[in-house]
């Protein structure tokens, strides 16, 4: 009878695990009674975090499949990862479902990263990757922070760059009506582009603080002024948590109408 209790407990433990995407070794060394190595090497190795596989729902040591060094919320991220025995073919990731919060457009920045990264198996080489992409994310985001974004503002024909940069700040106090205590400098993104003569480059507007950018950037929802918007200068990996975001609330929108139309008679 108490052989058939633990045969029980054992399968319920292993069951419990397999629905979780990463689990962790205790931290005291048990006895093989009452504890299962779930990677294929059978060893035992205090607090090491396991993944499991999409396909055959084996569970493997970060330590065994070159994933040393991730933490236990960076594996979770890992959706559809497949071990050495399962892995032939790219990964196919799910949507990321976004949030508003600031902590939330951080951990989705990162899933971002790992699926932009994901033709290839979760090892070493990627993490190195992951890590430095999103550094230069972060970077770029701190960067621009305080910058705003102008597009199509006519480009001046003057001779030298002093001039053309003096015309453009003028633009910025005049016609954008940016206060004098609220601006530091501006520049034109890029360079010209001789086969394009008729293209503006964007105009960059540095301002002195945050609350600054969030006034005349009606707090990164975009401002309309003189028949010229004002948006936020935003990094490539900022433009794309966005694009996400807009795509995950139309869906959602999407899907209360639909529901609307079924109830109505």
């Amino acid at each position: 009878m108490n052989d058939l209790n633990d045969k029980k407990k054992m399968t319920e433990k292993k069951e419990a695990a397999t629905r979780k995407k990463v689990v962790q070794s205790p931290e005291k060394t048990p006895s093989s009674s009452d504890y299962e190595c779930l990677c294929p090497c059978k060893k035992y190795i205090v607090g090491e975090f396991s993944v499991g596989c999409e396909q055959c729902e084996k569970f493997w040591h970060y330590s065994c499949v070159g994933l040393k060094g991730l933490t236990e919320e960076m594996g979770s991220l890992l959706e559809n990862w497949l071990c050495p025995d399962c892995f032939k073919s790219p990964h196919s990731y799910k949507e990321v479902a976004l949030s508003s919060s600031k902590n939330d457009c951080v951990k989705n920045r990162a899933k971002k990263v790992i699926e932009d990264l994901s033709t290839a198996q979760a090892s070493e080489n990627v993490i190195s990757k992951v890590q430095t992409k999103m550094h230069t994310d972060s970077y770029e985001h701190n960067l621009r922070k305080l910058n705003l974004c102008v597009v199509k503002v006519p480009e001046s024909n003057k001779a030298t760059s002093k001039q053309r940069q003096e015309d453009d700040a003028k633009f910025c106090l005049e016609t954008l009506k940016i206060e004098k205590r609220d601006f530091i400098s501006c520049h034109r993104a890029g360079k010209p582009d001789p086969e394009k003569p008729d293209y503006c480059r964007p105009l960059i507007i540095k301002t002195a603080d945050e609350e600054s950018v969030n006034y005349y950037s009606n707090h990164g929802k975009g401002w309309k002024e003189s028949s010229y918007w004002i948006n936020l200068d935003l990094c490539r990996a900022d433009r794309e948590i966005r694009f996400l975001a807009r795509k995950e609330r139309k869906k959602r929108q999407d899907g209360a109408a639909q529901k609307n139309l079924l109830k109505d008679p």
